[in-house]
């Protein structure tokens, strides 16, 4: 009796062992599908999430093609601006060159018709200081010979003019106005008999102005262009007392 009790409680035991083995399976497979599922599902949802990202990486792709062809067009945009602005800065300075050309060209054929009149008239010195102001490179055929012509007599006589006014002018005291004299005859010739005079007496109107760095300038170009001068001796004592005087 006691061991049919006993044979029945193993029975019962291995049943409940059986039972919760049983249960266990069942739970451990309903677990393992859940799983799948869900490992189904997220498959999915990485595979969506994969195409939204390959989609997002071929705009971006898209877009940075496009930004790229954008800088190329502006960069080339700001290369053809900075050649019309070179272009047009260069048409500007030949315009500007052109324009002065034309405006010398004017003055000197002012200047020319001016002297014509004065030298008509034989007023030499008045002539010689409007073809100073001539550019004979400037000129055509015709008017560059009238200035040749014109000035070889002009500035002859009125080198010769401006020398006797000089003097006459220093002699008389007013320096500044034979000074001016003397500078003009030495402008219009240097190699006339009384040339070495115009220098001399420029010189002196200098001291008398107390314009010493003048006077040595004139002194030392005299003793350049003109060394068998008479007045080369008190041409040169004229520079000792200069430097003596600045020595002290």
């Amino acid at each position: 009796m006691l061991m049919n009790k006993k044979s029945k409680f193993i029975w019962i035991y291995a049943f409940v062992l059986f039972a919760i083995a049983f249960l266990l399976i069942i739970f451990s497979a309903i677990s393992q599908h859940r799983i799948y599922m869900n490992l189904s599902t997220y498959k999915d949802e990485m595979s969506k999430q994969t195409g939204l990202f390959e989609g997002i990486e071929q705009s971006m792709s898209a877009l940075v093609e496009k930004n790229e062809d954008l800088e190329k067009r502006l960069k080339k945009a700001e290369e053809q601006n900075e050649k019309l602005e070179n272009d047009n800065k260069i048409a500007n300075e030949k315009l500007e060159q052109l324009s002065a050309q034309i405006s010398a060209v004017g003055i000197s054929i002012d200047n020319l018709i001016q002297a014509k009149e004065y030298f008509d008239k034989k007023q030499y010195k008045e002539s010689a200081l409007c073809l100073e102001k001539v550019n004979p490179e400037l000129l055509g055929e015709k008017s560059r010979a009238l200035y040749n012509s014109m000035s070889e007599v002009s500035f002859e006589k009125a080198a010769k003019a401006f020398y006797n006014e000089g003097y006459k002018l220093y002699t008389s005291g007013d320096y500044a106005n034979a000074a001016q004299c003397f500078e003009n005859s030495i402008k219009f010739k240097t190699d006339q008999y009384y040339s070495d005079d115009a220098m001399y007496y420029l010189g002196y109107s200098y001291l008398e102005l107390n314009d010493i760095e003048k006077a040595r300038d004139t002194f030392n170009q005299f003793k350049e262009m003109y060394p068998a001068s008479q007045f080369i001796s008190s041409v040169q004592k004229a520079l000792d007392n200069i430097n003596t005087t600045n020595e002290q």
